[in-house]
């Protein structure tokens, strides 16, 4: 039942991304809302619940993008390793470091993507535009994120509550 609830949850951010925000895009320049679920999986549910659906949720994104196939799924996936091992170095879990790791994610996840279009193009350097958005995005990134992880735990104790089956005994109390 929590995979369904996490699968689901993710289409709902995938949806919200390619056709809410992207009718937006122009003036909002927002960063991939997928980002801060990979890292919230990372960091804060376990290895045998994040895996299964960042591996989904890499794939469906990269068909419904118009980018090269598997580059989601390539950045979501190195993104949770790496922010798997981040916690046995400091104390990532702490709710302020939150905004910082996920504005990392931004970041490594706009590298990548320059690197393919450089590659692609056969032409060093970046547009402008490119350097403008990219910081639009970090900086949606750090004042959003916070939100995003009080969203995450309060859905995630939903799904947990749910999947033990104990959701009408927590709300009668």
């Amino acid at each position: 039942m929590r995979y369904s609830a996490f699968l689901a949850f993710s289409v709902f951010l995938m949806v919200t991304q390619t056709v809410v925000l992207y009718e937006m895009s122009a003036a909002l320049r927002f960063y991939d809302l997928l980002v801060p679920l990979v890292i919230y999986f990372s960091l804060y549910r376990p290895f045998r619940e994040g895996l299964p659906i960042i591996l989904l949720t890499g794939i469906m994104m990269d068909m419904l993008s118009a980018a090269p196939i598997g580059i989601y799924m390539t950045v979501y996936l190195w993104l949770y390793v790496a922010f798997r091992q981040t916690w046995r170095v400091i104390q990532v879990k702490q709710n302020l470091l939150f905004p910082m790791v996920v504005t990392a994610g931004v970041l490594f996840e706009n590298i990548v993507f320059c690197i393919i279009i450089i590659l692609q193009n056969g032409v060093p350097g970046l547009f402008p535009d490119a350097v403008n958005m990219i910081g639009a995005q970090l900086l949606w990134a750090v004042f959003t994120s916070p939100f995003m992880l009080i969203l995450l735990h309060a859905l995630f104790q939903l799904f947990d509550r749910l999947g033990a089956g104990n959701l009408q005994e927590s709300e009668q109390s």
